[in-house]
């Protein structure tokens, strides 16, 4: 609680300037970090430098482990991860609910382990959390006047600001429902409509429902439309894709290439078909075979020589009318590009390697968390 008193009541005379807001990407810059376009340098709405969190206890947990990421304003970022990557506390250190261990970040210059400084970023973020966090006995109006209050929005333009954010969320004609009696969209709707209180910088989104609502605008009016926000968002790995498109990268840096998925027949010869895909594309692997399938996977800086063995599937046999693909017992075949979940496997089992590698070194520590490795990010306008 020091930090929070400290923040609340320190002197105006004492709060530190904003501190000029440097580039994650400058100072941490690798082959793993998407190099950005020119155009958007100087943007970054906020910027994390080697920021750790870990949790004592009987034994020591590292939550986070020395992240760094550039957050650019009027973009979408996704946060993704399996369980435990350690995205929940990032946001939670990003808006001051967890202090970090070590590192920093900036929001528009601001420093996240200033206490000072943290009170003002509070000003320009909004959040809307997993859980929805209502108060039973309290109307939808009421709490979007409560958090306008929180967010200081001048009292003469209180009731303006409430009223045109009913309308917006759809729920005008439940402003006078108990949160306890609103549907469970409706709560969620409500919980949008707190983030977006006050018209913040930053809005963090912890739940995918959410998001939806405030990108797609269902059922929320125009109004998500009209201007751009810096978006900080939690995902499950299946339903990112939808949203950001932008994750070309991550699968050139990480991806094992593309997938030639084949339907076999129970008479396939599988040696001799094997033998024609690695003839044809140099590298390529068998991954899976399981009954009646067979997965190849062709690498990417392959690509050029797809065609040759789609053609040799394709091609006749001396002069037969019957393709080379059923003579070998290859019922169907189609081509497909890694997934990102597929990616995020990838990265894990190479972190548990990693792992396991470097426990045999005694000056290594033995709690290790692959946060660089499995929390990934992309971006889109």
């Amino acid at each position: 609680m020091p930090s929070f008193w400290k923040s609340l009541f320190s002197a105006k005379g004492k709060n530190k300037s904003p501190t000029r807001q440097l580039s994650a990407r400058v100072q941490e810059a690798s082959d793993d970090i998407e190099t950005m376009p020119a155009d958007m340098h100087g943007n970054e709405a906020i910027s994390i430098h080697k920021l750790r969190k870990v949790f004592h206890g009987k034994e020591e947990v590292v939550a986070v482990d020395g992240v760094s990421m550039d957050i650019y304003e009027g973009h979408v970022t996704a946060l993704l991860g399996h369980n435990g990557a350690g995205k929940t506390t990032l946001i939670a250190m990003m808006t001051g609910m967890v202090p970090a261990t070590e590192g920093h970040a900036t929001v528009y210059g601001m420093d996240i382990t200033d206490p000072s400084q943290m009170q003002e970023i509070r000003k320009v973020i909004g959040v809307c959390q997993q859980q929805n966090v209502l108060f039973d006995f309290m109307t939808v109006k009421e709490h979007l006047e409560f958090y306008a209050g929180l967010k200081e929005v001048a009292v003469e333009e209180r009731d303006n600001v409430v009223n045109s954010l009913l309308k917006e969320i759809d729920l005008a004609d439940q402003q006078d429902t108990l949160s306890k009696d609103l549907s469970g969209g409706q709560k969620r709707k409500l919980c949008v409509g707190m983030a977006l209180i006050g018209d913040p910088k930053v809005v963090i989104w912890m739940n995918l429902q959410a998001a939806w609502i405030r990108i797609l605008g269902a059922s929320c009016g125009p109004c998500y439309k009209k201007s751009a926000k810096t978006e900080l968002q939690g995902y499950i790995i299946q339903r990112k894709s939808a949203l950001c498109r932008k994750f070309a990268f991550l699968k050139n840096r990480f991806g094992i290439g593309y997938h030639l998925n084949m339907a076999l027949a129970d008479d396939c010869d599988t040696q001799r078909l094997t033998e024609l895909v690695q003839s044809k594309v140099q590298g390529a692997e068998a991954i899976r075979h399981h009954g009646k399938e067979m997965a190849f996977a062709l690498p990417m800086e392959q690509v050029s020589y797809f065609p040759d063995v789609l053609k040799a599937l394709e091609d006749n046999n001396d002069s037969s009318e019957v393709c080379a693909a059923p003579l070998l017992g290859v019922t169907s075949y189609g081509v497909s590009m890694t997934t990102l979940e597929e990616v995020f496997l990838q990265l894990e089992d190479t972190s548990e390697a990693d792992s396991e590698t470097s426990s045999d070194d005694l000056d290594q520590p033995q709690v290790e968390v692959s946060t660089q490795k499995l929390l990934g990010t992309y971006e889109c306008h």
